[in-house]
Parts: structure tokens; sequence; C-alpha cells
């Protein structure tokens, strides 16, 4: 079976099959590309099946689109979970992102988007730490350092 959009008929089950829907949830081709920060014709290969996708561009679709990585590798589970909102997390990621934007005096995210971005990338990495690394106590040191340095790399 397949399913048709864009006037291109793709097999049920296939990456291209899940990169339509992305690109859907997206707006357009062009949207999920500057997102994902990759040439639109990249993702015209893959709809067309010309490459098969590389991990790191997978990766990126999925961050950029928020949407799991698993499923859109490989078509299993959902393709969107809903998690639970850790809101001490959130309060220090937030916290360590504003304080290091003042110390560092970052200019480049002053767009809400930009900060929304950054927030959530590191909402993601910390949520998905182990909890070896030290707990709630020892967070706010180790995000303000990496904030600091992603805002002055």
């Amino acid at each position: 079976m397949t399913v048709t959009s864009d006037k291109q008929n793709y097999p049920r089950g296939s990456f291209a099959e899940r990169l339509v829907q992305v690109i859907e949830l997206a707006g357009s081709r062009r949207a999920l590309a500057q997102r994902a920060g990759i040439p639109e014709s990249t993702l015209q290969m893959c709809l067309q099946r010309r490459s098969d996708p590389s991990l790191r561009l997978v990766l990126a679709i999925a961050r950029a689109s928020n949407v799991n990585l698993h499923w859109l590798a490989t078509g299993e589970g959902a393709p969107r979970q809903a998690a639970k909102l850790d809101e001490e997390l959130l309060s220090d990621v937030i916290g360590a992102v504003e304080q290091g934007i003042r110390e560092t005096r970052a200019t480049g995210y002053s767009s809400p988007a930009r900060k929304a971005q950054l927030i959530a990338e590191l909402y993601q990495q910390f949520s998905e730490e182990q909890p070896q690394h030290g707990g709630a106590e020892h967070r706010p040191p180790r995000l303000l350092r990496l904030v600091q340095r992603r805002l002055v790399a």
C-alpha cells in the first residue's frame, strides 16, 4: 500500500512517508529545512529516495520537529510522546539561560525563538541525564557553565 502526498507515492511505513508527516507538521519543506539547519534539497532527495538519511540528518529532523527519534528512524512507536514536564528542571534551565545571557551579554539570543530553542535543548539534555551526575542541587552551576559555553561558542 502507498501514501500519496505532494503528487508522490510513498511505500507505507517508509522513511519518506514519515518525512511527509513531519513536513506537514512543520508547514513546509522550507520551514523544516530551516529549523533543522539543512538544505531543502536534502529533504527532497530523501523524499525521492535518492539517498538513505544519515543518523545526523534524522536526528536534526527529529529535534527540529519535536518528533520521536525512534519513530522517525524506524516507524515504531508514536510520532510524539507526551512527556511529563519537570517544572523544577525547567525553572533551573530558564534561570541559567537568563543569567548566562546577562553575564555574557550575548546579543544573538534576544529573540524568544532563539531562547526557546536553547531552553528546549538544555531541558532535553538534562532530563535525559542519569542521576549519577548529581542531584538537583548541583544542577544550576552545571547548567550555567554549559549555557555560558554555548553562548560564547
